[in-house]
């Protein structure tokens, strides 16, 4: 289950990630994982997830789960207690402090102990599926998009980008000793859905915050985030890298 994308947020001790960010963060995560299928793990970050605070392992002397459930009953029990939280209107922080103050569950961050809102990191296998690869690269630019005086950094340990990491910020990407700021999809190699033909089809995604709360999409018009994505893949340029490449 090899083949990762590696993601991070810096902290910009400027400019604070509130909660409310991290609630439409969560948002557009659900969205991408509501609309598309994949084929390892899903993206997420790992300093607002969370694991049952495992009794008897050594780890959690402190831990108030039942010692005598094995794992999957323990992620059941955790899981129980985390849905009936957010049926009574809990946003997702909410729930996993309750959860935390209980002594149910440990946060999967640096510190499994608070939760780290400011800085986050992450990592998505994706395998061979370049398309995933594609949607990774798609949520982490529209979150770059909410958050436009963070900056992100992506590494990919396949061929997807054409480098083996880059910097993306307020949805444009360079990279890591760069100093333009261009176009995601300059960075991407082109992908054909088709080639993934057991996953749905991505369409342009122009994601709204509505004033619900929901997020939406209006599915049409040219996609800034996939512009070159398309076409054969392995080795070769996107449109953007082509065509930039031959007005220079």
């Amino acid at each position: 289950m090899g083949r990762t994308l590696h993601y991070e947020m810096k902290e910009n001790k400027a400019v604070k990630v509130t909660e409310e960010n991290w609630d439409t963060i969560e948002k557009i995560t659900q969205y991408y994982l509501d609309n598309f299928k994949w084929t390892c793990e899903e993206p997420g970050f790992s300093n607002v997830d969370f694991f049952p605070r495992w009794p008897g392992y050594g780890w959690f002397s402190d831990s108030k789960l039942p010692r005598d459930l094995n794992q999957d009953q323990l992620w059941d029990l955790v899981n129980k207690a985390y849905d009936e939280l957010k049926a009574k209107g809990f946003s997702r922080l909410q729930a996993v402090r309750d959860l935390l103050s209980r002594k149910l569950i440990a946060i999967s961050g640096d510190d499994h102990n608070h939760l780290d809102l400011q800085k986050a990191r992450g990592f998505t296998k994706v395998a061979g599926n370049e398309w995933n690869a594609a949607l990774v690269t798609s949520w982490l630019t529209q979150i770059s998009r909410l958050l436009p005086e963070h900056t992100f950094t992506l590494y990919d340990e396949g061929e997807f980008l054409t480098h083996s990491s880059i910097v993306i910020k307020n949805g444009k990407a360079r990279t890591e000793h760069g100093k333009v700021w261009r176009d995601v999809g300059f960075y991407c190699r082109p992908v054909n859905p088709k080639d993934f033909e057991q996953h749905p089809e991505f369409r342009p995604i122009i994601l709204n915050m509505e004033s619900d709360g929901r997020i939406t999409s209006n599915q049409a018009g040219p996609s800034q985030i996939m512009a070159g994505f398309h076409g054969e893949y392995y080795k070769q340029k996107s449109i953007a890298e082509t065509t930039a490449k031959a007005i220079a």
